[in-house]
C-alpha cells in the first residue's frame, strides 16, 4: 500500500528521493557516454575523409610534377630539334649558294666566251650584208626599175628619210652581235644579223622609195573624176583614173566590174575590178587595219566595238563597190572569222543593212580562191606549189597537170607568232631563234611536193619585197634576200621601218616573223627562191564569182583547175 505522498509504503521519503537521483545520474552518465562515443567516431570518419583527400591530393600534385618534368623534357628535346635542323638548313643553304656562285661563273665565262665570238664574226658578217645590198642597188642602177608597187593601196606618198651612213650601220650591228648574241644563235642568224648593217637603209645610190603604203585607205576621189561607164560592144573606155592627175585605167568595153572583200587576219580588204577573160584590172583597192586575228586569239571573240568597227567598214565596201558599178561583192572570211565566236553577229548584222552575203572559207576553199586569183583561172603546166602567208595561217595549195589540187592550212601566221613570242621591238636575236624554232615546228606539217615553181602571196611576202630594192627586178625573194630583209628588220624599230620602206607601223611589227617563215618555206622544199604574184584571194573570189555565178563555191574545185574559155564565151 502507498501513501499519499507517493511514497512506497514501508520506504522513508528520503530514501527514495536519493535513488532517483541516482538512476538519473546513471542516464545522465550513460547519455553523455554515448555522446563521446558519437564523437569519437565521427572524429574518426572525418579523420579518415581527411587523410584521404590528402593522399589524393598529393597524388595529383605527383602526376602534376611528372606531368610537368614529361612537358620540360619534350620541350628541350624540340628545341635541340629545332636548332639541329636550323644548323642543316644553313649548312644546305651554303652548300647552294656556293652551288650558284660556281654555276654563275661558268654562265659568265660561257658569256664572255660567246661575246668575243660574235665579235670576231661580225667583220665577215656585215661585209656580206655591205656586198648583198651594194648587188642590189647595182641591179636596180642596170634595170633602171623603180621601187616595188604598193599591194595595198593607190595612194601616192612623199619619199621615205634618207638613208643612214653604211658605216656607222654597221658599227651598231657589230655592238649588237658583240653584246647580245648566244653562240647557238650567232650561228642560225650569221647571214640573217650579218646583213643589217647594210640593210638599214638603201645605199646612196638608190632611188628614192616613192611608193605608196601597204594598207592605205583610198582617198575619195574629186568631184571632177570621170565616172564609170561600159557600154557593150564597143572601143575600150576610160573608167577612172587612180589618184588625181595619173593616167586613166581602160579596160575593153564588155568587161564585166566586180568586187571582193577578204576579212584577214591582218587587215580588211577591198578590190573593185573589171575582169576581161583571165585578166582583173583593179579599179579600187583599199584595206584598213583592224588587227582580228590577233583580238580573237586573246579574247575568243570580236566583241561589241570591233564587231560594229567591221561591219561599219564592210558596209562602206559594199556601197563602194556598187557606186563602181559592181555585178557582184563577194565577201569572204578566213581565219578569224572561223574562229570568233561572235562572228554569226557579223554575217547577219551585214545582211541586214546591205543584203550582201558573208562566205566564211574552210582551209580548202581558201586555198583554191587563192590558186585561182594567183593563175588568173588559167591552167597549169608543172607542178605549182602557192603559199598564202597570212597574219593567223598558211595556206599551202600544191597543183599539178591531170591532177587536182591538194590544199593544207597550217596555223602559221605573222601575227599570230609575234603575239605569242615577239616583246621587244625591234626583235632581239633570242626572240628572232624563238620564232626560228617557233616556225621549224609547224612547217614540218605542210604538204609533200617537189613543184618547179613556188609562188607566194598576201600581205607579208608583198611587203617583204618592199624592203629591198632590187626585187623590182624579178619580184622575187631569195634566202639572201630574206637574210637581209630580216636583218634590217632587227637592228630598226617597226616605226622607222615603216617610215623608211613606207608600210604601215603594224605590218612592219610582223615581218621579222614573215621573214621567218617564207625562208623555213624555202627550206622545207629545198629551193632558194620563191616568185611573190601581187594577184591573191580577192582576185580569185572576183573570178570564181564571175565565171561560176551564185553558186561559184559548189564549182570551186573545177574552177581552181583553171579554164581556157573566157566568161559568157
Amino acid at each position: 500500500m502507498t501513501s499519499s505522498e507517493g511514497h512506497e509504503e514501508g520506504v522513508p521519503g528520503g530514501v527514495a528521493a536519493d535513488d532517483g537521483d541516482r538512476k538519473a545520474g546513471k542516464q545522465a552518465a550513460k547519455a553523455e557516454a554515448q555522446a563521446a562515443k558519437a564523437a569519437r567516431k565521427a572524429a574518426k570518419r572525418e579523420a579518415r575523409t581527411a587523410a584521404r583527400s590528402a593522399k589524393a591530393a598529393a597524388k595529383a600534385e605527383a602526376k602534376a610534377a611528372k606531368s610537368a618534368k614529361a612537358e620540360a623534357k619534350a620541350q628541350v628535346k624540340a628545341e635541340r630539334a629545332a636548332a639541329e635542323a636550323a644548323a642543316r638548313s644553313e649548312a644546305k643553304a651554303a652548300k647552294t649558294a656556293q652551288a650558284n656562285a660556281k654555276a654563275e661563273a661558268r654562265e659568265a665565262n660561257r658569256a664572255a666566251k660567246a661575246q668575243a665570238s660574235a665579235a670576231r664574226a661580225a667583220s665577215p658578217v656585215v661585209a656580206h650584208a655591205s656586198a648583198l645590198l651594194e648587188e642590189a642597188a647595182q641591179l636596180i642602177r642596170q634595170s633602171g626599175a623603180p621601187a616595188p608597187a604598193a599591194d595595198d593601196s593607190i595612194e601616192a606618198h612623199e619619199p621615205g628619210p634618207a638613208a643612214p651612213d653604211l658605216e656607222v650601220a654597221t658599227t651598231d650591228l657589230a655592238s649588237e652581235l658583240a653584246g647580245d648574241a648566244a653562240p647557238a644563235a650567232v650561228d642560225d642568224l650569221e647571214a640573217a644579223d650579218g646583213d643589217a648593217g647594210a640593210a638599214d637603209g638603201p645605199s646612196a645610190s638608190e632611188p628614192a622609195d616613192t611608193a605608196e603604203p601597204a594598207d592605205a585607205p583610198l582617198e575619195p576621189l574629186p568631184p571632177e573624176a570621170p565616172a564609170l561607164e561600159l557600154t557593150a560592144g564597143g572601143s575600150p573606155v576610160a573608167l577612172l583614173a587612180p589618184e588625181t592627175g595619173g593616167p586613166a585605167i581602160t579596160v575593153p568595153a564588155d568587161a564585166q566590174v566586180a568586187a571582193s572583200v577578204d576579212i584577214g587576219s591582218t587587215s580588211v580588204h577591198l578590190l573593185v575590178g573589171a575582169v576581161d577573160g583571165h585578166r582583173v584590172t583593179p579599179l579600187l583597192d583599199e584595206s584598213v587595219f583592224l588587227g582580228l586575228g590577233d583580238r580573237v586569239g586573246a579574247a575568243g571573240y570580236f566583241g561589241d566595238e570591233v564587231r560594229a568597227a567591221l561591219v561599219a567598214d564592210l558596209e562602206r565596201y559594199v556601197a563602194a563597190a556598187r557606186d563602181l558599178g559592181a555585178v557582184s561583192v563577194t565577201i569572204v572570211g578566213t581565219e578569224p572569222m572561223r574562229r570568233a565566236a561572235d562572228a554569226g553577229a557579223v554575217i547577219h548584222e551585214l545582211a541586214a543593212r546591205t543584203g550582201a552575203p558573208v562566205h566564211v572559207l574552210d582551209h580548202d576553199e581558201e586555198g583554191l580562191l587563192t590558186l585561182i586569183g594567183a593563175t588568173g583561172g588559167s591552167p597549169v603546166s608543172g607542178e605549182l606549189l602557192l603559199v598564202d602567208i597570212g597574219g593567223g595561217s598558211t595556206e599551202f595549195v600544191v597543183v599539178g597537170t591531170g591532177r587536182p589540187p591538194r590544199t593544207v592550212g597550217l596555223p602559221l601566221g605573222a601575227a599570230r607568232l609575234t603575239r605569242e613570242l615577239v616583246r621587244s621591238d625591234p626583235p632581239s636575236l633570242r626572240e628572232i631563234e624563238a620564232l626560228r624554232q617557233g616556225v621549224d615546228a609547224i612547217v614540218g606539217g605542210a604538204p609533200e611536193a617537189s613543184p618547179s615553181e613556188i609562188v607566194a602571196v598576201g600581205g607579208t611576202a608583198s611587203n617583204l619585197l618592199r624592203l629591198l630594192p632590187a626585187t623590182a627586178v624579178d619580184r622575187s625573194l631569195t634566202r639572201r634576200r630574206i637574210s637581209v630583209a630580216l636583218a634590217m628588220l632587227t637592228v630598226e624599230r617597226s616605226s622607222e621601218a615603216a617610215t623608211r620602206h613606207v608600210i604601215r607601223p603594224e605590218r612592219a611589227r610582223i615581218l621579222p616573223a614573215g621573214a621567218i617563215i617564207v625562208d623555213a618555206i624555202l627550206e622545207r622544199y629545198r629551193a632558194d627562191r620563191l616568185r611573190v604574184s601581187e594577184a591573191g584571194i580577192r582576185e580569185g573570189a572576183i573570178l570564181a564569182a564571175v565565171r561560176g555565178g551564185a553558186a561559184w563555191r559548189d564549182r570551186l574545185g573545177d574552177l581552181a583547175r583553171g579554164w581556157h574559155e573566157r566568161p559568157g564565151s
